[in-house]
């Protein structure tokens, strides 16, 4: 499974946006090797996460833009399709070069239990839909505004079931 993590990630920074088919997979990676995810806007940080190689539940911390801890808790079932969701990017369409980004909203990061680094996306929303960027490319994905909201809610979002 590792390969798949690699493969995906090389795959994304090859690609150009503006030549993804709509509901081409433009990242995945195996979820069970999700270890740490952070979901950051400008008045709150939401960091999910989990012991290396391990079946462990995830904790959620949620920190204020300060820095100071507002929240702690276990994910419970709430996550699972947030899990889901972020660990398979499909794309509705690539952003072709010459358009502007609409306005970033917050940064979506994920680390996996490889030696591959981490990746991070800058979330935004347009009239199209959700919208994954990075410096080199963008997408209007599949992924719903509530998998985003889930986030942004923290422990109201990422605990019950």
């Amino acid at each position: 499974m590792l390969g798949v993590a690699a493969l995906c990630w090389r795959f994304l920074s090859a690609s150009h946006s503006s030549e993804v088919l709509p509901g081409t997979v433009v990242f995945e990676m195996q979820p069970t090797l999700l270890v740490k995810l952070e979901y950051s806007t400008p008045k709150r940080r939401v960091t999910v996460t989990r012991p290396n190689d391990s079946d462990d539940p995830f904790s959620v911390v949620v920190t204020d833009a300060a820095g100071k801890q507002v929240e702690h808790c276990q994910a419970g079932n709430a996550f699972q399709p947030v899990l889901a969701a972020i660990t398979k990017i499909v794309a509705r369409q690539g952003l072709p070069t010459d358009e502007p980004v609409p306005p970033e909203k917050a940064r979506l990061r994920l680390e996996d239990a490889t030696d591959i680094g981490p990746v991070e996306w800058r979330v935004a929303e347009s009239a199209r839909g959700m919208v994954l960027t990075t410096p080199e490319y963008g997408y209007v994905v599949e992924t719903p505004v509530a998998i985003f909201s889930r986030l942004e809610a923290g422990c109201t979002g990422l605990s019950g079931s």
